[in-house]
């Protein structure tokens, strides 16, 4: 596992973990995560997920509430 690899899984279950845990825009989720910008952000979202944050979070939101 490459140190970039590494730190792009760490960074991405990172976001996951802020869009279910916390109720932050995508705008302030950028910037936590070192971002200049929530288009960013979006786009690597997507490239690493296949979905949008977003989308992410519509469809895994209740699963994840629930099962707390």
């Amino acid at each position: 596992l490459s140190v970039k690899k590494y730190l792009d899984r760490e960074r991405n279950a990172y976001i996951k973990s802020l869009l279910l845990t916390t109720n932050l825009s995508l705008k302030e989720i950028a910037e936590i995560a070192g971002f200049d910008c929530d288009g960013e952000l979006i786009k690597y979202f997507t490239y690493h997920n296949r979905t949008g944050p977003k989308a992410f979070k519509n469809s895994n939101y209740a699963t994840h509430t629930n099962a707390q």
